[in-house]
């Protein structure tokens, strides 16, 4: 076992003086520790002035390793969970050998993918995941949130989220069945005494495109056996006109979901790259990602707009159509025209939003335009969305 103790913390270390601990602490600074890249290796001892620990450093371990100017850096946060025998690869955090440099004394950095890392040394306390893992036996790269020791292709984090055994192929914690009518009604068990965890929905029609989903309702009650755990039951508003098929599923991240929801759009798409563009157009269907997304449609398939009703003329112009309603960072426009080439922006003198039928995520928008005079031959309308 080891800790993770700042050798100036009065709560654990026994400062004396200069002498007996080998460094000066005054005004909560500590001096008088010579670190470079030569041989820096440290040893602990107790008031009997007997080794306790160590030499730990450069030119110690592993036997066969490293030389008095080589590192093994650690390339992760240090936690109880981390062992010596943890190696860096392109998908795991662990101990690097083959690191260019060292922050003697300081954090390490690194690079995690292409994101660049520092080492946190905030003082480690065991967290609900943490301590769940170490009750399962788990340590090193095995203890991870992402990984699935018992390869049964749910990883540590679903199974502490959801209920199961890291070291078991086992199944999840039952979810209750689908009710349908007017509403979709579903229950399923979830961990109920760890507020880090947060947990998402997402509905598909074909088990490949996903989008998030936000309950009408959400009731939960104590799961029979186990406190830890309670069954959720969820209310979801039901797609009109109804799809063939529809499935849902739950979502489990220990850090909130930032994602705007014009990412969770694409994400959902499974658009990447230049394609993900708002200015893009992947289908060739004459609509740009942002307008498909604005205005209702599948970036992925030519496909028309959510529908537009009829424009009614009197003493004043009426004009109705869909577009998204949950993402306040859109902004709605209108124009006209008389050639469909000179547009002019077009004030709506009334407006009014009523919820789409099936899809929470959009509204009806009702306008009302005062009438040209003199009324022209033909008058256009169309909206935009920036």
């Amino acid at each position: 076992t080891w800790s993770n103790i700042w050798i100036g913390d009065p709560d654990y270390i026994t400062y004396t003086n200069s002498n007996t601990n080998g460094y000066l602490l005054s005004g909560g600074v500590v001096t008088g520790i010579t670190i470079d890249n030569d041989n820096t290796q440290f040893r602990l001892k107790n008031p009997a002035d007997q080794i306790v620990f160590g030499p730990a450093g450069e030119g110690v371990a592993p036997p066969s390793g490293t030389s008095s100017t080589e590192i093994l850096e650690l390339e992760n946060h240090p936690t109880p969970l981390i062992s010596a025998l943890d190696v860096t690869t392109d998908t795991t955090q662990g101990y690097d050998d083959g690191a260019s440099g060292s922050t003697f004394g300081s954090p390490n950095e690194w690079t995690a993918g292409l994101t660049p890392a520092t080492q946190s040394f905030i003082p480690y306390i065991a967290d609900l995941y943490q301590l769940w893992a170490e009750s399962n036996s788990l340590d090193g790269n095995d203890a991870l949130r992402s990984a699935d020791p018992d390869d049964d292709s749910r990883n540590n984090f679903d199974e502490y989220a959801y209920g199961g055994d890291p070291k078991v192929k086992d199944a999840a914690y039952p979810a209750g069945p689908l009710v349908t009518g007017p509403t979709i009604t579903w229950s399923y068990v979830r961990r109920n005494d760890d507020p880090t965890i947060y947990f998402s929905y997402q509905t598909s029609e074909n088990l490949v495109n996903w989008f998030s989903a936000n309950p009408a309702s959400e009731v939960s009650a104590e799961f029979p056996g186990d406190p830890a755990y309670s069954t959720t039951t969820l209310t979801f508003t039901r797609s009109v006109p109804a799809p063939a098929k529809w499935f849902l599923r739950t979502r489990a991240d220990s850090e909130p979901d930032t994602r705007s929801p014009y990412q969770k759009w694409t994400d959902g798409y499974t658009l990447s790259g230049d394609d993900a563009l708002p200015s893009a157009d992947p289908d060739e269907d004459g609509r740009s990602n942002k307008n498909e997304y604005a205005f209702g449609g599948d970036p992925t398939t030519k496909d028309a707009a959510y529908p537009t009703g009829p424009i009614t003329a009197g003493t004043e112009i009426g004009w109705s159509y869909v577009r998204r309603s949950n993402d306040p960072d859109l902004t709605f426009g209108h124009q006209a025209s008389e050639d469909l080439s000179d547009w002019s922006p077009a004030i709506a003198t009334s407006s009014s939003l009523t919820p789409f039928p099936g899809n929470p995520d959009f509204s009806t928008v009702t306008l009302t335009f005062d009438r040209p005079d003199p009324a022209p031959m033909k008058w256009f309308l169309r909206a935009t969305a920036q």
